[in-house]
């Protein structure tokens, strides 16, 4: 039990620094129970015995700030030709030891409430057990630290609590500025990442090296990252348009809206993360701790990451058999999709209409008004042939196109769905 309060923890600081400051969530993250399990910082003590931990000194470096190589050096290399590393093991080393002392204690009623004081008690005012994360100078590495020895932003450290509030390092949040401010690699590392993955992968140069100037102008605020990528010119390019593939959630996601079924439902979530897991993909669960290696993350040095791995010919038929699932499952009087919860049970829904959820109110449509429309929905462009051959699937069985024979006109509304689904350009 102690350790799902971590979990709530840091998905409430993933909620609020997603559109935040990169700046405090790193600061934050230090003292993040969940990380300290995960990445093992818990165990980075030293002394009596201990020689500390370097796995989350590794990974501030490799995942979270100035990564392991520089996006345009040549394939295989971490930099460009005559250029410095952007950090070598013994700066994992040193990472390590600036980010250590911190350790897990739980809390049974204890003084130290969760995030944002969400698990206290409104009658004692303490915080329900659960696992926290807390600093003590003691546990920490005691002698001096050298950190990027080869490089001009080399600095020397010895770790230290605050002024006045011994649970927290001083020097684990001196080491946070060094690596966002000082370190030139972060800032283009997060532009870098944040223009491919919005707009189109491994864009030039010079485009990411003015986008970083935004990054640390803006103290890594997100929201203004954000506002200058999504209203730059970029965005309406033929390299945005098909640039990136989409993940198999994005593209569920996508396909759901379209078709404007419902997704609000506990009862749909838990039928949905078993297909998801099939795909590849399950939620909050990547398989390692490179994510999901989504279009536009920095993968390999030189080399542009469109998300090809999500379009292996397993990964498609995946896609087709999670999409018809949903929906097969939209058509059942007793759908996952609206379900509801009521008290202490749970209130079936009722069947989903795509007469209702795609045309309002059904009318007389022809066989090419449906297609025209829903066409339109998906936002795909068909050739002449692609049009006919579907207007032809629309008329073809036991009877020809019939728009007052609702059964009839909700199961090719579906087959129409999933085609239109698993149409090419929706992949992008």
């Amino acid at each position: 039990v102690g350790l799902m309060y971590p979990i709530k923890d840091h998905y409430l600081k993933l909620e609020d620094f997603a559109l935040g400051s990169l700046d405090e969530f790193l600061h934050e993250l230090n003292y993040d129970t969940a990380m300290g399990w995960s990445l093992d910082n818990r165990l980075n003590q030293w002394g009596s015995g201990q020689a500390g931990n370097f796995n989350y000194g590794r990974e501030m470096l490799e995942k979270f700030t100035v990564g392991r190589f520089d996006m345009y050096a040549p394939e295989g290399q971490d930099a460009k030709p005559g250029a410095l590393p952007n950090y070598n093991e013994e700066d994992v080393a040193s990472s390590a030891k600036l980010l250590s002392g911190f350790y897990s204690w739980f809390e049974a009623y204890g003084p130290q409430p969760g995030y944002k004081n969400w698990n206290v008690d409104p009658n004692t005012g303490l915080g329900y057990e659960g696992m926290n994360e807390r600093f003590s100078v003691s546990r920490a590495y005691g002698s001096d630290i050298s950190i990027f020895a080869t490089r001009p932003e080399s600095r020397q450290f010895r770790v230290t609590a605050s002024s006045g509030d011994a649970g927290h390092s001083a020097t684990a949040d001196q080491y946070m500025d060094l690596l966002l401010y000082t370190h030139p690699a972060t800032a283009r590392r997060i532009a870098y990442s944040i223009f491919g993955r919005f707009a189109y992968p491994h864009p030039p140069e010079a485009l990411v090296d003015d986008l970083a100037q935004t990054v640390l102008a803006s103290n890594y605020d997100m929201k203004a990252i954000l506002r200058r990528v999504l209203n730059s010119s970029a965005m309406f390019t033929e390299e945005t348009t098909d640039g990136c593939i989409k993940s198999p959630l994005e593209h569920l996601a996508y396909v759901l809206r379209t078709l404007q079924l419902p997704m609000n439902s506990m009862y749909f979530f838990a039928h949905m993360n078993p297909m998801m897991v099939a795909l590849g993909m399950p939620m909050f669960e990547p398989a390692t701790v490179f994510g999901f290696h989504m279009c536009g993350d920095p993968l390999e040095p030189g080399k542009a990451n469109h998300g090809e791995t999500w379009l292996s010919a397993q990964m498609l038929l995946n896609r087709g058999r999670t999409l018809f699932s949903i929906l097969k499952t939209a058509q059942s009087s007793a759908s996952l999709l609206t379900y509801t919860y009521t008290g202490s049970y749970s209130e079936p829904g009722e069947a989903v209409s795509l007469r209702t959820t795609l045309f309002g109110t059904w009318g007389n449509y022809t066989a090419a008004q449906v297609v025209d429309h829903m066409t339109a929905k998906f936002n795909l462009s068909v050739s002449a042939q692609e049009r006919t051959l579907l207007i032809n699937y629309l008329s073809q069985g036991d009877d020809t196109w019939n728009p007052g024979n609702a059964a009839r006109v909700e199961e090719k509304l579906r087959g129409l769905s999933f085609i239109l689904g698993m149409h090419p350009k929706n992949f992008y």
